[in-house]
């Protein structure tokens, strides 16, 4: 963001906020925070004052009475507990697989057959989508399936078996993704 600031800029705005809120991530409360807080901070140290403006119709929501009374350790804390509550990281690790093809139906099929696969071998799995990137020159569905692992599992071994599922079962032709602890 700072590489836009400069000596013409007069204001920053957040258009429709709620999009950064509602996303269907553990951490888009705290990734909305931290991309204001870096506005604001950016919109301080400039040379001349820069107007920062949230654009929103549901003031109820936490995280605009954290920026407004200024409690963002009061914020952290409480993001941190829901962590806790709800066994996201780093109480847990996280695997993220995504199933794509250009062709919606083989993306779902593919990604039903693997979910299948990993409830049958007792993986704690949910399955999202389909999503259709933006900004990507083809069409491309996804479907998003979401592991839990307690701490306790060792992830090495989830993993092969993971690899082992994918190489007994390939999710050709759609591609698939695996992603450990995404960000």
């Amino acid at each position: 963001m700072h590489h836009f600031l400069d000596d013409k800029t007069g204001m920053i705005c957040f258009l429709h906020c709620e999009k950064l809120l509602s996303r269907k991530h553990f951490r888009a409360t705290e990734q909305a925070l931290q991309l204001t807080v870096h506005a604001l901070m950016r919109a301080t140290l400039q040379n001349q004052a820069v107007q920062v403006f949230l654009q929103t119709s549901d003031t109820d929501h936490p995280f605009y009475m954290w920026l407004k009374e200024g409690t963002l350790p009061d914020a952290l804390s409480q993001l941190m507990e829901e962590r806790i509550r709800y066994g996201y990281p780093p109480y847990t690790r996280m695997i993220a697989v995504t199933v794509s093809h250009y062709r919606k139906n083989t993306a779902r099929i593919k990604a039903s057959e693997f979910i299948d696969l990993l409830i049958k071998e007792n993986f704690p799995a949910r399955m999202e989508g389909p999503f259709s990137p933006a900004g990507t020159g083809k069409i491309l569905f996804m479907y998003r399936i979401q592991l839990i692992i307690p701490r306790r599992v060792k992830l090495e071994d989830v993993k092969n078996k993971l690899s082992g599922i994918l190489a007994q079962n390939p999710c050709s032709p759609a591609q698939c993704r695996i992603d450990v602890d995404p960000a």
